[in-house]
C-alpha cells in the first residue's frame, strides 16, 4: 500500500518546494478534513467527503496537495497544517538527522571514518562494539566456564571427546 492508509485520507508525503524537501500528512477525523480544505483552495469543494468518499477521491486530493505543497518550504507546510490541528511533519533529511539533538543525546550515531553511521539499536551489559563477529564457537569456554560453571579441566576433556565440535 505504500503510504496510503484504509483507515485515513488523505495520507501520505508530498514533495515541497525545494531541494529533496517533503510533508507528511494523515487525517484522521471529518474535522481534520474540513480544517485542511480551508487551508489548502483546491480541495474547499470537498469539505462535506467522509472518509469513504475521500478514499474514492483520492486521485483528486492527491493532486490537490501536490500543488498546494509545490510552493512551500516543508517546516513552513508543516507549520501552516499543525496551526488549522493537521497531523503533519516536515520530513528529515540525512543531515537533518545527523544534527538531531536527540539522537545525539541516545548516542545512535557511531563515528565511522570522516562521518557517522547507525549505530546499534540496542544496548548491551558489555557496551557497544565494532569490528567484526567472533568466528563460530570463539566465545564458547567463556560460557561454559561463566555461565555453567565448568572448570578448565571440564572444558578440555569435553573439547578433546568431540562434545563441542
Amino acid at each position: 500500500m505504500g503510504n496510503a492508509s484504509t483507515r485515513h485520507a488523505p495520507h501520505g508525503v508530498w514533495r515541497c518546494a525545494g531541494d529533496d524537501d517533503w510533508i507528511s500528512v494523515v487525517v484522521r477525523t471529518d474535522a481534520e478534513w474540513r480544517a485542511l480544505c480551508n487551508l489548502v483552495p483546491e480541495l474547499s469543494g470537498l469539505a462535506s467527503l467522509d472518509l469513504g468518499r475521500r478514499l474514492d477521491a483520492q486521485r483528486a486530493i492527491d493532486a490537490a496537495l501536490t500543488a498546494w505543497a509545490a510552493s512551500r518550504p516543508s517546516s513552513a507546510a508543516a507549520d501552516s497544517l499543525l496551526d488549522a490541528g493537521i497531523p503533519a511533519a516536515a520530513l528529515a533529511r540525512y543531515g537533518d538527522l545527523v544534527k538531531s539533538p536527540h539522537l545525539a543525546a541516545r548516542g545512535f550515531w557511531d563515528r565511522h571514518g570522516a562521518g557517522v553511521l547507525p549505530g546499534l539499536p540496542w544496548r548491551a551489559s558489555f557496551g557497544r562494539t565494532t569490528g567484526l563477529a567472533p568466528e563460530l564457537g570463539a566465545d564458547s569456554d567463556q560460557v561454559l566456564a561463566s555461565v555453567l560453571g565448568l572448570s578448565q579441566e571440564r572444558i578440555g576433556e569435553l573439547r578433546t571427546s568431540g562434545a563441542l565440535g
